[in-house]
């Protein structure tokens, strides 16, 4: 983040204050120039909030959000007339989030939530794609051949044999009666 000052957050559970997911809090200045927050680990199956409180509504705060690895701001959002920023958000990989505020030193409170990881193979229908050996045990083996298929093919091959050998006799036969009759 350049020279601005960064936090990695520290998520840890927090059983007395809720029920699930995990939770950080953090409270300092921040001028202009601002202070990021690089939350780890998020899947794009955990929810994650922050919720940011000025110590003074009237001084206006600026939290800008976004994934580690994108290059521009996701998302900017200013303090209510209340001095509060509420967002909510799912992203893969790190996100950062950069407060500043909108000249000198103001105080803040911030607060930042992560969720239980969903999981959604157990909301989700099973998915429709199954491996080699599963197709193997509903449908049989993918090399096993039925005994009519088999004896389809040595049906067709022979008939095919039959069909050669009779083609090759009648162009024979024929050929042998315009070979007489051109001599004579």
């Amino acid at each position: 983040m350049g020279e601005i000052p960064t936090i990695t957050v520290a998520l840890a559970e927090q059983p007395d204050l809720l029920d699930q997911g995990r939770t950080a809090f953090y409270r300092g200045l921040v001028d202009q120039d601002g202070i990021a927050f690089v939350i780890p680990e998020l899947t794009i199956n955990t929810a994650a909030a922050i919720v940011l409180e000025s110590s003074d509504p009237r001084a206006r705060m600026t939290l800008r959000l976004k994934n580690a690895l994108s290059a521009d701001w996701d998302r900017t959002l200013s303090s209510d007339a209340d001095g509060t920023i509420d967002t909510r958000f799912r992203t893969e990989g790190p996100a950062v989030a950069q407060l500043s505020s909108d000249g000198g030193m103001r105080g803040y409170r911030l607060a930042v939530w992560v969720g239980p990881e969903l999981e959604v193979h157990a909301a989700a229908p099973p998915p429709p794609f199954l491996s080699l050996e599963q197709y193997d045990r509903l449908h049989g083996s993918r090399w096993a051949v039925p005994p009519t298929a088999i004896a389809l093919a040595i049906a067709l091959v022979l008939l095919a044999l039959i069909g050669l050998a009779w083609a090759r006799a009648a162009h024979l036969g024929g050929s042998a009666t315009r070979r007489r009759g051109a001599r004579a």
